[in-house]
C-alpha cells in the first residue's frame, strides 16, 4: 500500500520562479493558492488528487462544462493534458484560467502529464487565476525502495526477491512508476517473467482481464474466450481515446457528459463487450458508466486494436489523420496511443516514429522497435530543438536497448557533435548505461567524464555509461578516479568522484577513498553548492568510521571552516560511532573530539571553560559531578601530538570538576575511577545522548566566545595605543 499523501514531490517552481533542491510533500504546500501537479503516465497524479480532496476531485473537462466551486474550498482538477484539443492545445490552460477567474479566483490544484506541460506559457496564464499571483509547480518523484516494497506486498510472495530479480532484468527504473510497478508485479507471479516494459504491460493486461472473484463466474454457462474479451476491450479503448471521451455508457439513461453509447464500439459481439466492462480493466464510478482503469492501459489496448485493423487493410494514413494535428505530430492527448502503436507496427514504424520520437521512447517501449525505427528515433531527437526532456535526475523516458550496434553510428555522431544539446547527450548516455550490448565508445565516454567544461549532471551520467561499458572493471575505474583526483583546476571533479565511489563502494578502502574525495574538495578555491556531498553520509559501514574520524583533520582544516556540509557529515558519523557497540579508547575519543568539534585557538581554554558542559554522571561511590569532563581531560593529556595548551586545558577541566563537585557537596576527582577503559566507557555513555545538532551548537558557541575574546583583546590593545599617542 502506497501512502499517497506522503509521496515525495520535486519542487520545480516554488511560486517565485525558483526550483528547490530538497523534495517536499503535498501537505507542505496546502496554504498555496495554486498548485500544478506534474507526473508521467501512471505516476499517481489522479490518486493523489483524489486522496487530497477526499474524493472531491473532477476532471478539467467536467469542470469546464459546469464551473462551480464551494466557498472556502479548493478545486481539484485532474488531467489538463487530456483536455488539450487537436486544433490548439495551448488554449486548454487559458480556458481553465477563465473559468477560475469567473469564480473569483478560488484555490485550485491542477494535474497534467509532465511531457504535456508547456511550462512558462501555461504557468503565466494560470497566474491570472491565482489569488496571490503565485503558481507552485510540483512533480511526483519515482517511488522509493521502501514504497516499492510496501506496494507489492500481497501481489508477490517475497517483495525483496521480486525487486532484486526485476532490477537484474533491467526493469529497475520502471518500478518507480506505481502503474507499471503493479503490472510488473502481477506479471512476475506468472510463469513468464517480463523482460521489458512491453512484456510487462502484455502480461499485466492479461492478468487484469481475468475474473478473480469466483462469485462472478457463471455456472453452467461457457466462459467468454479470453482472446475475444481482449479484442472487445481493445475496441472499447480505441473508441474512448479517439473520440476524446471519458468512458462508455451501457444504458441510454447514462449517455452524455463525455460517455459514448456501447453500440458505438466497433465490435460485433455485444455479450463480450458487456462482460469485459465488468473485468478489472474498467472501473464504474456511476451506474451504467465505465471508464478504463488507467489511461496507460487504454493506450496499450487501443494500439493493439488499431494495429490489427491496419494489418487487415485499414490505411495507416487514415489512422494518422485521426491521431495527428495539422503539424503532422500526434496531439498531446494521444501521444501515448501513438507510442504504443509504433511498438506494434513492426517494419512500418520506421516511417512514422520521427513524428514524436521522444513520445515513443517515453510512453512506449523503444526496445521492441525494429533497428531502423530505433535509428529513426535518434534522428528525430536530433532534429528537435533541445527539448529539455531530461530536466531532472530521474529520466522520464526509457532509452534501454536504444544503444546497440545498429544505432552505434548515430550515437557516436551525437556525442561528438558540439551542437548536440545537453539533454539529448544525456539521453544517449542513459541508453548506453542501460544497454545490454557494448558499442565500443569507451574512449569518447571517458573523455566526457573528464571534460571539466561539461556540467556535473552530464559527467555523472557519462560515468555510469563508462562503468557499464567497461563492465565495472575496477582497474579502469581506479585509473579514472586517480586522474580526477589530480585535476586541481576541475572544481566539479570531487562531485564526480562521489558518484564513482557510490558505484564502486566494494573496491579498495572506502574510508580512505572517501577522505581523499573530501580532502580534494576542501582544497578547492571556490565554494560549491551545498548538498553535493550528502550522498556520502550513508556509504561508510560501522567498520569504516574509525578511519574516517581519525582522518577528519585532513578535511576540517582552518581554511575550510565555512564548509558546513563537511562538518555536518562528520557530526553524523561521530554520533553514529558513539551509538555503536564497538569499544572506544580514551585516546581515540580525545582525538576525534579535537579533530571534529574544535579548531586550534589561543583562547580555547577560556572558551571551553565558559561553554562546555557535559551531563553529570554517578561515581562508583554514588557521588555526582562532571566526572566525564575529568576523564575527557585525562584523554587529552595522554594524547600524543600537538594541542594548544594541553596542560592548561587539563587544569581548566579539573577546576570545573572541583567547582561542580563543591556545588554538589561531594568530592569528585579523577582517581575515583580505576582504569582507562571504565573512564572511557562512562564518557561514551554521556556523549552518546548528544545529537549531531548539539555537537554543532557546541562547536559554534566555542567559536563565538573565542572570536569575542579575541575581539575584546584587540580593542584593549587599540585603546592603549591611542592613549599612548595622546600622551
Amino acid at each position: 500500500m502506497i501512502r499517497t499523501l506522503s509521496r515525495r514531490l520535486r519542487v520545480r517552481d516554488d511560486g517565485i520562479g525558483k526550483a528547490r533542491e530538497v523534495d517536499g510533500t503535498f501537505a507542505e504546500f496546502e496554504t498555496e493558492d495554486a498548485i500544478v501537479l506534474l507526473g508521467d503516465p501512471g505516476m499517481g497524479k489522479t490518486t493523489l488528487l483524489r486522496d487530497a480532496s477526499g474524493a472531491n476531485c473532477t476532471t478539467v473537462r467536467k469542470f469546464l462544462v459546469d464551473p462551480h466551486a464551494a466557498a472556502g474550498e479548493a478545486l481539484f482538477l485532474d488531467a489538463l493534458d487530456e483536455y488539450r484539443t487537436i486544433a490548439s492545445g495551448q488554449d486548454a490552460s487559458a480556458e481553465v484560467a477563465k473559468a477560475l477567474c469567473s469564480l473569483k479566483n478560488p484555490k485550485f490544484r491542477l494535474s497534467c502529464r509532465a511531457a504535456d506541460w508547456f511550462g512558462s506559457p501555461d504557468q503565466e496564464i494560470l497566474r491570472a487565476a491565482s489569488a496571490s499571483g503565485r503558481v507552485v509547480v510540483l512533480e511526483l518523484c519515482p517511488l522509493s525502495r521502501d514504497e516499492i516494497l510496501n506496494a507489492v506486498r500481497g501481489i508477490v510472495p517475497n517483495p525483496d526477491v521480486f525487486l532484486e530479480e526485476a532490477e537484474s532484468a533491467g526493469l529497475g527504473k520502471l518500478l518507480g512508476n506505481p502503474q507499471t510497478l503493479e503490472l510488473v508485479a502481477r506479471a512476475w507471479g506468472t510463469d513468464k517473467k517480463p523482460r521489458n516494459k512491453f512484456e510487462a504491460f502484455e502480461i499485466g493486461v492479461s492478468e487484469l482481464l481475468k475474473e478473480t472473484n469466483p462469485q462472478h463466474v457463471a455456472r453452467g454457462v461457457p466462459s467468454p474466450d479470453p482472446n475475444d474479451l481482449r479484442k472487445a476491450a481493445s475496441a472499447a479503448a480505441s473508441t474512448v481515446l479517439l473520440s476524446n471521451s471519458v468512458g462508455i455508457s451501457r444504458a441510454e439513461s447514462a449517455d452524455g457528459n463525455g460517455y459514448v453509447r456501447l453500440p458505438v464500439v466497433p465490435y460485433p459481439n455485444r455479450n463480450d463487450l458487456d462482460a469485459v466492462l465488468r473485468r478489472r480493466l474498467f472501473i464504474s464510478s456511476e451506474v451504467d458508466r465505465f471508464e478504463p482503469i488507467h489511461r496507460t492501459i487504454a493506450e496499450f489496448l487501443a494500439a493493439e486494436d488499431l494495429s490489427k485493423r491496419i494489418a487487415n487493410g485499414l490505411p495507416i494514413d487514415r489512422v494518422m489523420a485521426l491521431m495527428c494535428g495539422v503539424d503532422g505530430r500526434p496531439v498531446s492527448s494521444l501521444r501515448g496511443l501513438f507510442a504504443w502503436l509504433m511498438c506494434r507496427l513492426g517494419h512500418l514504424a520506421g516511417g512514422y516514429v520521427q513524428r514524436d520520437p521522444y513520445g515513443v521512447a517515453t510512453y512506449g517501449d523503444a526496445s521492441v522497435l525494429p533497428s531502423d525505427a530505433q535509428y529513426a528515433i535518434w534522428v528525430g531527437l536530433r532534429e528537435l530543438r533541445d527539448p529539455w526532456f531530461l530536466a531532472n535526475e530521474d529520466d522520464r523516458g526509457s532509452f534501454r536497448d536504444l544503444a546497440n550496434p545498429n544505432t552505434a553510428h548515430i550515437i557516436r555522431e551525437l556525442l561528438q557533435d558540439p551542437a548536440t544539446g545537453v539533454h539529448l547527450k544525456r539521453a544517449v548516455l542513459e541508453a548506453i548505461a542501460n544497454s545490454t550490448e557494448n558499442i565500443e565508445l569507451n574512449s569518447i565516454i571517458r573523455g566526457m567524464v573528464l571534460e571539466k567544461h561539461n556540467n556535473t549532471w552530464l559527467r555523472s551520467t557519462a560515468l555510469r555509461a563508462f562503468a557499464k561499458s567497461v563492465q565495472n572493471d575496477w582497474a579502469q575505474l581506479e585509473a579514472l578516479d586517480c586522474e580526477l583526483a589530480q585535476a586541481v583546476d576541475d572544481l566539479a571533479a570531487p562531485e564526480v568522484r562521489v558518484d564513482l565511489l557510490s558505484l564502486t563502494r566494494t573496491y579498495g578502502s572506502l574510508a580512505q577513498r572517501l577522505l581523499s574525495i573530501m580532502e580534494h574538495a576542501a582544497s578547492a578555491i571556490t565554494e560549491r553548492t551545498f548538498g553535493h556531498f550528502y550522498p556520502l553520509i550513508a556509504l561508510p559501514s560501522d567498520a569504516d568510521l574509525d578511519v574516517i574520524l581519525d582522518g577528519a583533520s585532513r578535511v576540517l582544516i582552518l581554511k575550510t571552516e565555512h564548509r558546513f556540509e563537511f562538518r555536518s557529515l562528520f557530526d553524523e558519523w561521530f554520533k553514529r560511532r558513539l551509538e555503536s557497540s564497538a569499544p572506544i579508547t580514551p585516546v581515540q575519543l580525545a582525538s576525534w573530539l579535537r579533530n571534529i568539534l574544535v579548531s586550534p585557538d589561543r583562547y580555547f581554554e577560556k572558551a571551553l571553560y565558559s561553554n562546555c558542559s557535559l551531563m553529570p554522571c554517578q561515581t562508583r561511590n554514588g557521588h555526582s559531578g562532571s566526572l566525564s569532563l575529568t576523564t575527557f581531560g585525562n584523554c587529552y593529556q595522554r594524547r600524543c601530538g600537538p594541542f594548544p595548551s594541553a596542560n592548561s586545558f587539563w587544569r581548566v577541566l579539573r577546576r570545573k570538576t572541583i567547582r561542580d563537585a563543591q556545588q554538589n557537596s561531594s568530592i569528585c576527582i579523577c582517581h575515583g575511577f580505576q582504569g582507562r577503559k571504565h573512564r572511557s566507557h562512562l564518557l561514551k555513555q554521556v556523549l552518546i545522548c548528544w545529537s549531531a545538532g548539539m555537537i554543532s551548537r557546541w562547536r559554534s558557541e566555542i567559536g563565538k566566545v573565542a572570536r569575542s575574546r579575541n575581539g575584546e583583546k584587540m580593542s584593549r590593545r587599540g585603546a592603549r595605543r591611542r592613549a599612548a599617542n595622546f600622551r
